[in-house]
């Protein structure tokens, strides 16, 4: 792989381990700096600027030519890379509220593994290093998944985090149940952001292949605005109407334009992180197989992690390190297995000869 697109998918990496902390310092429940619908929309906002302003006058300067012109791939791409991170952005926001950055984010690696796993569908296998990395991962989800479980029996029951609560859950006091029930909600959108993380890395490639990746993200991230500016009326309206019933619930937050105000260094954060996590490793597309790209993208995991416990001060248990060094491992080995970028190549295919240029 050419070292230009290992330091495209790194800054890609580095961009999506950040945001992760960021999205929990700001929506954490109990002490949001803002609503998930006002984070999204300013975020998108800040997001779509750095790329007026920073990503595509570079790419103008030093960008290439469109690998393989197909129009209709292209458009078709886009809209399977918007509707994607529709599910995937508002997952990450609520998994943010309700649970730890070492807890959800190493779950990111199922990405590249449902991705491997797909070659049986095309009547492929994965080489020994497939096998290998599936495996690696596997079992560092499953261990994750079970850390402080306080049964022996959780390890024999599939999906345990994502259907059942710690067995001394009677036990706990309200709080403790509040808290095991939100990380459980966490777990859940972690798990929904990752899988549909699969067709978001499949159109990403594929608007990198057929088209102009500056054009493409920034035409993306319109569509993702300009839906986060419906939420944001949508849930503004409904919030108006309860006030003025009396029925109102929830966190009281100051006035927005006074939050802006305070907090808005979390806004030009965010919206600078995404912009990296999803412009660097499009253009990285174009110069390595989508695949290995989007397995490199897994190095957020640790990065992700290690920010939250350095700079947000969040206590990671000593499981979680393990856990997340060994889900990282699987990924990172997924990388020497090629199976999976014949998944990308046949869908390539398919759809680059259904759809006339």
């Amino acid at each position: 792989m050419l070292p230009g697109a290992v330091a495209l998918a790194l800054g890609g990496a580095v961009g999506m381990g950040m945001d992760s902390p960021v999205q929990r310092h700001v929506l954490k429940k109990g002490a949001q700096l803002f609503t998930e619908p006002e984070f999204l929309l300013g975020r998108f906002i800040m997001c779509w600027m750095w790329s007026m302003v920073l990503f595509i006058p570079l790419w103008m300067l030093f960008g290439g030519r469109v690998l393989v012109a197909n129009p209709g791939v292209f458009w078709g791409a886009m809209l399977v890379w918007f509707i994607a991170n529709i599910i995937i952005q508002t997952s990450n926001l609520f998994a943010a509220r309700y649970a730890d950055v070492s807890l959800t984010l190493p779950y990111q690696a199922a990405t590249p593994g449902i991705l491997t796993a797909a070659v049986f569908l095309i009547g492929e296998r994965p080489s020994t290093w497939g096998y290998i990395g599936i495996f690696t991962i596997a079992i560092g989800t499953y261990i994750h998944g079970r850390l402080g479980c306080g049964s022996f029996w959780a390890y024999f029951v599939p999906l345990w985090r994502l259907l059942f609560l710690p067995a001394n859950y009677h036990s706990l006091d309200a709080g403790a149940q509040e808290k095991v029930r939100n990380e459980r909600k966490g777990v859940r959108l972690a798990f929904l952001s990752a899988f549909c993380g699969t067709f978001g890395l499949l159109g990403e490639g594929m608007m990198a292949r057929h088209g102009n990746p500056a054009f493409g993200f920034s035409m993306g991230m319109v569509l993702l605005t300009l839906f986060s500016v419906v939420w944001y009326s949508v849930m503004r309206r409904i919030a108006g109407r309860a006030a003025s019933q009396g029925t109102a619930r929830g966190l009281s937050l100051a006035p927005l334009r006074e939050r802006i105000v305070l907090y808005r260094k979390w806004l030009v954060l965010g919206g600078f992180f995404l912009a990296i996590a999803g412009f660097l490793p499009m253009i990285a597309n174009r110069i390595a197989p989508i695949a290995y790209i989007g397995t490199l993208k897994r190095l957020a995991i640790p990065i992700g992690v290690f920010a939250s416990a350095r700079w947000f001060h969040e206590r990671v248990p000593p499981g979680r390190w393990i856990t997340t060094a060994i889900i990282t491992t699987g990924a990172m080995i997924l990388v020497l297995d090629g199976t999976p970028a014949k998944v990308v190549d046949l869908i390539d295919q398919l759809f680059s000869h259904s759809v006339v240029p």
